[in-house]
């Protein structure tokens, strides 16, 4: 079993703080879309695991995905 590390909620709601909307319009079965406001640019994130969070290597990979935006994953904002 996978270690969950961050709840896929914690991740949206840390994307939306950095400027990025969700795009529920694009989603597909494998991922989910958000547009950067500030650049406009469209990007996808895996989809969470079952439980509703992202391993650790799914984490390394979304912040790779950001890095080309100046995004910053880390810290996640966990809303407590």
């Amino acid at each position: 079993m996978m270690d969950v590390c961050a709840l896929a909620c914690s991740v949206v709601r840390t994307l939306a703080l950095r400027g990025c909307e969700r795009r529920e319009d694009l989603d597909d079965k494998f991922s989910l879309f958000f547009v950067h406001l500030k650049s406009g640019q469209v990007f996808s994130i895996p989809r969470p695991l079952l439980d509703g969070g992202y391993t650790q290597g799914q984490l390394e990979f979304i912040e790779k995905a950001l890095a080309p935006m100046d995004i910053e994953l880390l810290p996640i904002e966990t809303g407590l």
